[in-house]
């Protein structure tokens, strides 16, 4: 989360308790959204280099694959809240053309939470950080920001100024909307356009679209973060965690 941000602040309840630091090696590398007693979903991207075996074998199989569940201190050592990864997949039946449910988050103020850097090549932060951004319509995304062929699966987040936004290490994390009183998970932060961090012209993308109770069904909207949330909060001594990658 960038730093120059000052707007930006320290996420205290509510999101700790869906929010994950996926962890390899046990270093911080991606965040995640917790969706079920076993399930946290993240970008396919934050994974694939360990997708190969034998290394994908050797982190499953030793517990250096890891999820931390409702941290508010990345740094925290609580053996409770780590969880080795029992195995991890890619989503390979989404259709990146199906339109996402009748959710529409254009113009909205979103939030997305993290631990990620303060700057481009800067420091992961210790506390979980969220900043709020504007989403943009792929039109207006591609008018304002100058960015080509918006995908249908890609949502675009920021300002034009730049300033606040993600950073390296909050991909894979939550962008969550308010609607009508509810939190939604919207989207997968999967990075901005040009690598770098709040940069003016310089929009975030959010992945979007998959939103899963199982592998075996789409749902008709995104997630409730609040019932999620209260849930979890509930029953953590129950997760057993496998990663879903979109």
């Amino acid at each position: 989360m960038n730093s120059h941000l000052q707007c930006s602040f320290i996420c205290k309840g509510g999101m700790e308790d869906v929010m994950v630091s996926i962890r390899v090696f046990g270093n911080h590398d991606c965040g995640g959204t917790l969706i079920d007693d076993q399930w946290v979903l993240t970008a396919a991207h934050c994974l694939d280099e360990y997708n190969v075996y034998p290394l994908r074998t050797s982190l499953i199989n030793n517990g250096l694959l890891q999820v931390a569940v409702g941290l508010h201190d990345v740094q925290e050592t609580n053996p409770s809240k780590l969880i080795s990864v029992a195995d991890f997949y890619i989503y390979g039946d989404y259709n990146p053309s199906m339109p996402f449910m009748n959710e529409n988050f254009d113009n909205q103020i979103c939030v997305v939470t993290g631990w990620g850097d303060d700057e481009t090549d800067g420091i992961p932060q210790r506390f979980l950080q969220k900043v709020s951004n504007p989403v943009q319509s792929n039109e207006k995304c591609s008018d304002s920001f100058g960015v080509q062929a918006v995908p249908s699966m890609v949502m675009c987040a920021g300002f034009k100024k730049g300033g606040k936004n993600s950073c390296h290490g909050d991909n894979g994390g939550p962008l969550v909307c308010e609607r009508n009183g509810v939190w939604k998970l919207a989207g997968i932060v999967s990075g901005t356009v040009s690598g770098s961090c709040a940069s003016p012209n310089d929009p975030m993308c959010i992945h979007q679209g998959v939103f899963l109770s199982g592998l075996d069904r789409r749902q008709d909207a995104p997630i409730t973060v609040g019932w999620h949330s209260y849930w979890i909060n509930n029953n953590k001594m129950k997760i057993k965690s496998k990663v879903l990658l979109c």
